[in-house]
């Protein structure tokens, strides 16, 4: 599989985290900005065991609800130990990722996967999608989206 895009929105994200000088956010139902990189992270490790499955010839599923929980996020971000481990770890799963998927071949990569999206408490997906058009939303979706939060909780 091609990974340029997901590649480019990672190497995005983590410039904008590895910046630091976040805020806490002005609405208190957002995330603060840990919260928000270990969402990635967490997410990038189902994305990437969704694909690793994929690869093995399985038939998996994706949910990502799993990083959505507040408290899955908060236990992150304290193994972590401080921010530039957090974003190191991020890093580090953001590669596995795409590593992963350039292995993927057309075959594969098209392979409909049961899939359920959940974005602000809200289900915006669930239903049978070409692995292929979760990780281009990946790409040119929801990586942009949580650099656009980092980016508004500057301080």
């Amino acid at each position: 599989m091609e990974t340029a895009a997901l590649e480019g929105a990672y190497r995005r994200f983590i410039a904008v985290a590895r910046e630091g000088g976040f805020r806490p956010p002005a609405d208190r139902s957002a995330w603060p900005a840990e919260h928000v990189v270990a969402h990635v992270l967490a997410n990038d490790r189902l994305l990437s065991a969704t694909t690793a499955e994929l690869l093995a010839g399985g038939a998996p599923s994706y949910d990502n609800t799993p990083a959505t929980l507040e408290p899955y996020l908060a236990e992150i971000g304290r193994a972590a130990g401080d921010w530039d481990g957090l974003v190191a770890t991020a890093r580090q799963c953001g590669l596995e990722l795409v590593m992963l998927a350039r292995r993927l071949d057309d075959a594969a990569v098209d392979r409909p996967v049961q899939v359920r999206i959940l974005d602000g408490g809200t289900v915006r997906v669930e239903g049978m999608v070409p692995w292929s058009g979760v990780l281009a939303t990946q790409a040119e979706v929801r990586l942009p989206a949580r650099t656009e939060e980092l980016e508004q909780l500057r301080a």
